[in-house]
C-alpha cells in the first residue's frame, strides 16, 4: 500500500512537472508571436508605401526602417533560437551605454505609417539622456506601448516625456477612452483582456504589457500605470 501510495504521488508530480513545463512553452511562443507582429506590422507598411511614393527621401525613409525592422526581428529570431536550445523560457539582459532619446526617436519613426493609419501623432520632449539598458529590449518596450495606445486609446495625440528623475522617467501619455480600476489592477497578467474601457477592436493589451513589464523590471525599474475613463492613461517608467 506504501508502494503504491509512492508510485501515485511520483506520477501526480511528473504529471504536474509537464503540465509546468507545456504552460511555460506556451507563453514563450505566444509571447513571441505576439511581438513578431509588430515588425512585421512595420515592414509590410513600409513595404506598402514603397509601391505608392515616387518622392525619393519617402523612399530612403521606408527602405531604412525596412531594413532595421528586418534586423530587429531577426535578433528576436536568433534568440527564440537560442532559449529553444537551452530549454530556457526567460532571457538576460545585453546592456551597453545607450542614448535612449534616440532609442526613444527610432522607436516612433517606425510606428509613423501605423500612426497614420489611426490618425494619431507623437509630441517627443526628450532630454538628451545616456543610460545603461539592453538597447534592443528597452526600444521593444517603447514599441509596444506606443502600439497600445495607437491601437486602444482612440487617442489622435501621445505624448513621450523623457526626463532625469530619481534616475530617468519615461512617461507615454495618451488621451483616450482610458481604463477603469478593475482592468488597471489586472492589466499586466498574461491574456487579460480590457474590456469596455478601451475601443472596439479589444484585442486587450495582456500579452504586450505582461513582456513590458517583465523587460522593464529586468532592469531593476519600475512602471505604473494611470488611468481616467474617458480622460486617457498615463503609463511610467521609472530606472535607476
Amino acid at each position: 500500500s506504501l508502494t503504491f501510495n509512492s508510485m501515485a504521488d511520483s506520477i501526480k508530480d511528473m504529471i504536474t512537472k509537464l503540465s509546468y513545463e507545456k504552460e511555460k512553452q506556451k507563453y514563450f511562443f505566444d509571447n513571441f508571436t505576439h511581438e513578431i507582429r509588430t515588425p512585421l506590422t512595420t515592414i509590410l507598411g513600409y513595404t506598402e508605401l514603397l509601391w505608392k511614393t515616387n518622392d525619393e527621401e519617402v523612399r530612403d525613409k521606408s527602405l531604412f526602417y525596412i531594413t532595421s525592422e528586418g534586423k530587429r526581428m531577426l535578433k528576436m529570431m536568433d534568440r527564440l533560437l537560442e532559449l529553444s536550445k537551452l530549454k530556457n523560457y526567460s532571457f538576460e539582459l545585453n546592456k551597453s551605454d545607450s542614448n535612449l532619446k534616440k532609442l526613444i526617436e527610432d522607436a516612433c519613426d517606425s510606428m509613423h505609417y501605423k500612426m497614420k493609419r489611426y490618425n494619431t501623432s507623437c509630441r517627443l520632449d526628450l532630454e538628451n539622456i545616456t543610460w545603461k539598458v539592453d538597447p534592443d529590449l528597452f526600444k521593444q518596450v517603447v514599441i509596444n506601448l506606443i502600439d497600445n495606445s495607437i491601437k486602444y486609446s482612440n487617442s489622435s495625440v501621445i505624448d513621450i516625456i523623457l526626463k532625469k528623475h530619481n534616475g530617468i522617467r519615461l512617461e507615454i501619455i495618451d488621451y483616450g477612452c482610458g481604463m477603469d480600476q478593475k482592468n488597471l489592477e489586472n492589466v499586466f497578467d498574461p491574456y487579460y483582456k480590457v474590456e469596455q474601457s478601451r475601443n472596439s477592436h479589444n484585442e486587450g493589451w495582456g500579452l504586450g504589457l505582461s513582456i513590458v513589464k517583465e523587460i522593464v523590471e529586468k532592469h531593476d525599474g519600475v512602471i505604473e500605470i494611470k488611468s481616467v475613463p474617458g480622460e486617457g492613461t498615463k503609463i511610467a517608467i521609472t530606472l535607476s
